[in-house]
């Protein structure tokens, strides 16, 4: 569907498998080698392609997206990060950067339990990732890592955006109105790059179906973009040392209790950050003009 559907809007989408070892070949392994790692070498070896015959398909090289869900999200990313391993028939020379990410439910490892940390992400930081869409279920299992990812990025600098749809699992993106929605988002993310132009010609479902915001702040936390205009967020939460206001335009005033309603600091929201270094560690109370009370734990 998703590369139809870009296929349209005049890119050139491309769609490929990558091997799976079978347990025959997977026995005579070497102890300490991953059945992943072959599935990376395919990764890299089709962006190589493309970009080798780059030509004949219609393909600006400099402005390659690549993508995929669950395994085939990790696998894209690893295909440009990953710089140890490569099919030695490929032509080396051929760089596997891409200009951009387009993750649907990726299927990325914490890496404290990853069995096979050499093609875990989290071990491929070091270099600079193009800017990435996140498109995740709230209840999948595999979004804290995503969530987790996210927050190691927004700390390096990166580019992200970060979409989550309440009460959806794993590959959600793949059923009925949640099909357009998220191809929809991904399109504007593309847009916002430069690498498509105009406006999707995808409709909003008439069924409600809509992703949600996550903002991730240098703190590596991140906050859900209330629905409701009378309610705010704040992070982190809990929090050390300085606590941020999100969602509010307007300078108003707001008030710190305690649980015994005692007021402990009061200011106004227009500064960026408050130092909440003089409380006492505990539970407390935000309250600001206009808005639904918001508690906090402060360490």
């Amino acid at each position: 569907d998703r590369c139809k559907y870009f296929a349209t809007r005049g890119m050139v989408a491309i769609t490929a498998n990558y091997s799976m070892h079978t347990e025959e070949s997977q026995s005579q392994l070497e102890q300490d080698e991953s059945r992943k790692t072959i599935c990376v070498v395919d990764g890299k070896s089709v962006i190589r392609w493309v970009k080798n015959n780059a030509t004949m398909l219609g393909v600006d090289s400099s402005k390659l997206v690549a993508g995929g869900a669950s395994a085939g999200g990790h696998i894209s990313v690893l295909s440009m990060m990953d710089t140890e391993h490569n099919n030695p028939g490929d032509s080396l020379g051929i760089s596997t950067d891409n200009s951009a990410f387009l993750l649907f439910c990726p299927a990325f490892t914490l890496l404290e339990k990853d069995k096979t940390p050499e093609v875990n992400v989290f071990n491929h930081l070091e270099k600079p990732f193009p800017p990435v869409l996140f498109i995740v279920g709230e209840t999948d299992n595999w979004q804290k890592a995503s969530a987790a990812l996210a927050g190691d990025l927004v700390k390096k600098g990166n580019k992200l955006e970060y979409w989550m749809a309440k009460d959806q699992g794993h590959m959600f993106h793949r059923n009925g109105a949640w099909i357009d929605v998220t191809i929809k988002k991904a399109d504007k993310f593309l847009v916002s790059l430069g690498l498509l132009e105009g406006r999707s010609p995808l409709a909003d479902p008439a069924t409600g179906e809509r992703l949600e915001s996550i903002d991730f702040v240098n703190t590596g936390s991140w906050y859900w973009k209330p629905k409701n205009t009378n309610e705010f967020e704040i992070s982190p939460n809990p929090v050390r040392d300085y606590l941020r206001f999100h969602s509010i335009e307007q300078i108003l005033n707001y008030e710190i209790v305690d649980l015994a309603g005692t007021s402990v600091l009061s200011g106004i929201t227009n500064k960026e950050y408050i130092n909440l270094n003089q409380l006492s560690p505990g539970i407390y109370v935000m309250n600001v003009a206009g808005y639904k009370s918001k508690k906090f734990y402060k360490k």
